[in-house]
């Protein structure tokens, strides 16, 4: 009898051993799993917020116009918010893209203007080499590569006008070997049919939901 007792006993303390470890072990497991959930969301937000503050900033530049605009500009130029790039396609991302490309052009047309020609070319080939990284991107979104390859029509259009209203040999070979790139480029990404974009609902329209 006592052997038995002292038997039911020691299984007793096993049992309450084990459901002890499998609720400190899972209690570590919630804790370890809500510190991978918030690290999340804090990153997500700071790359919502990132890129919020980003368009606000351009916003404010398009409004003003102001010649002590052109330094900001140009920083928010050369230091966009990566998601432009894709991979996602969304309402901020085209909205973004759109801001961009415009900033491109409207410095551009400030260098032209100041007989900067150099710097006014610059701008055109950044453009360029932004939209033919993200048009080659396998993994990009294929709506966000249909219309950067839309954009950069437009900006090869500029670049053959400008490349052509220069002088010297040194413009006819640059106009010569970008023609000939673009011609390389579309054929080794020629993307002709246009899929029904599906952009995602933009934050707001969450926030408010």
């Amino acid at each position: 009898m006592l052997r038995k007792f002292e038997s039911f006993c020691d299984g007793a303390i096993t049992a309450f051993f084990v459901l002890w470890a499998v609720s400190v072990f899972g209690h570590i497991l919630a804790r370890i799993d809500l510190h991978l959930h918030m690290t999340m969301l804090i990153k997500g937000i700071i790359l919502v917020t990132r890129l919020d503050q980003w368009q606000q900033q351009f916003s404010l530049c398009h409004k003003t116009r102001k010649h002590d605009q052109v330094k900001v500009l140009a920083q928010l130029i050369n230091d966009p918010p990566h998601e432009l790039w894709g991979p996602e396609l969304s309402i901020e991302q085209s909205q973004g893209l759109g801001c961009w490309l415009d900033g491109c052009a409207r410095m551009y047309q400030y260098h032209l203007e100041q007989a900067e020609l150099e710097a006014a070319y610059s701008y055109l080939c950044l453009a360029q080499g932004r939209l033919e990284q993200v048009i080659s991107r396998a993994e990009v979104d294929q709506n966000i590569r249909l219309c950067c390859c839309r954009r950069l029509e437009q900006v090869m259009v500029l670049i053959v006008e400008f490349c052509k209203k220069q002088h010297g040999k040194a413009w006819r070979a640059e106009l010569s070997n970008q023609i000939e790139s673009h011609i390389k480029f579309l054929t080794l990404y020629p993307l002709n049919e246009a899929p029904i974009p599906i952009l995602k609902p933009s934050r707001g329209a969450n926030k408010s939901a």
